[in-house]
């Protein structure tokens, strides 16, 4: 049995072996696979672009797919119609939250994990482990966005001045729309012609790679690219393994899948990564990122509010897209002044930002986070989010 521990329990003398955190964050591995992690372009964040400001907007300028008009010899040039520019503009989501201390109490708090007479001198451990804690849910606010831009939308809800995101198309306040259309999406009608997700990929006896292959086909046919990454959990995966034709294509005498590995490293919560990644020997052009992260959504009220447990990728979901380039999509960042402390100078901070605060009557340390972004599709057709099983 376990019990959340009071303010009177962490100023009082005890005998402590160790801190334990029983649920570990969200890694962001996948802000990392889609380059939306920092705030410069740079190897962690190669997909992140500064803009400013509170809003944002992109032209639209298609290149060409038209064929020159021919003429016979001694003819004058013929004349071509100008191409359209389209235009996109948006409003920066928004996360900024303080997390105020009085240092009094602070001072007089045993260090988390350390003995009875191991106190923490002006509360130092307890900030710094509070510190982070801002930081893992301002890593998450930006998790949430690039899920809905996965799925192709995301739903405001506003109670006052407190505004939250989730998957609940029920009565928002308002919606980022990613533009995906609607055909790219369920069992993907990309062409008109009819579903290529035809049949369940829970069932063995469907034709995997052939979806795969009709997939790659459209993406091709409605913007210039290629099928290069399929990003789905563990469940939806085992799906494909134990298909008919995926292990016919393979070689019965062969695995299905030609790499099937996890990610070795330390992610940015400092636990072993949990992703996998894996080919298939019948497509092994194709690169599958296997997740079953989970991050906590918010689903009423206001502060804190009422949450629920929500994989990124639900069970028979699979998100179908190219190689995350900057030409195809980005994490944008928006701007905002911001004043650390009476008698600082005022700068502008993009993106994610963090600094705390002294207030002297009474002694407090008020710690802010700062994130101003959005992830943005610019060819929308590029991306697929579709429902291959349970439908």
């Amino acid at each position: 049995m376990t019990t959340d521990a009071s303010l009177s329990e962490i100023l009082s003398t005890k005998v402590t072996a160790k801190t334990v955190s029983q649920v570990a964050a969200c890694t962001s591995e996948i802000l990392n696979f889609f380059g939306f992690q920092g705030n410069t372009p740079n190897s962690d964040g190669k997909n992140v672009r500064r803009v400013g400001n509170r809003s944002f907007g992109f032209d639209i300028f298609n290149d060409a797919r038209t064929v020159a008009m021919a003429s016979a010899p001694g003819v004058a040039a013929r004349t071509a119609r100008r191409q359209k520019v389209g235009r996109v503009e948006g409003t920066f989501p928004r996360a900024y939250e303080k997390l105020p201390l009085l240092l009094d109490e602070l001072h007089n708090f045993r260090r988390i994990g350390g003995l009875s007479s191991d106190y923490d001198e002006a509360g130092k451990d307890y900030v710094m482990k509070q510190q982070k804690y801002l930081g893992q849910r301002l890593a998450n606010f930006r998790l949430i966005l690039t899920a809905g831009m996965m799925r192709g939308a995301l739903y405001e809800h506003q109670t006052g001045d407190d505004c939250f995101y989730n998957f609940d198309s029920a009565s928002p306040t308002n919606t980022i729309d990613w533009q995906i259309p609607a055909a790219n999406k369920s069992q993907l009608n990309m062409l008109g012609a009819g579903n290529i997700i035809d049949a369940d990929w829970a069932t063995s006896s469907t034709n995997i790679p052939w979806h795969l292959a009709q997939i790659n086909a459209a993406f091709q046919s409605l913007a210039g690219t290629n099928l290069k990454n399929i990003v789905l959990n563990s469940t939806t995966w085992q799906y494909i393994i134990n298909n008919t034709a995926v292990a016919r294509q393979a070689g019965t005498s062969a695995t299905p899948f030609d790499t099937f590995k996890r990610e070795v490293g330390m992610g940015t919560n400092g636990k072993p990564l949990t992703n996998q990644h894996a080919t298939l020997r019948a497509a092994p052009f194709y690169d599958f990122l296997i997740t079953d992260a989970v991050i906590e959504v918010q689903t009423s009220g206001s502060g804190q509010g009422t949450t629920t447990t929500t994989k990124l990728i639900p069970d028979g979901y699979a998100w179908f897209g190219p190689e995350p380039t900057s030409d195809l999509m980005e994490m944008a960042l928006g701007s905002e002044p911001v004043n650390e402390g009476y008698g600082k100078a005022t700068t502008v901070q993009f993106g994610s930002y963090a600094w705390t605060k002294e207030i002297d009557d009474p002694a407090c340390v008020a710690m802010y986070s700062l994130d101003n972004a959005v992830p943005i599709l610019y060819v929308p057709k590029a991306t697929a989010y579709a429902r291959v099983s349970g439908f």
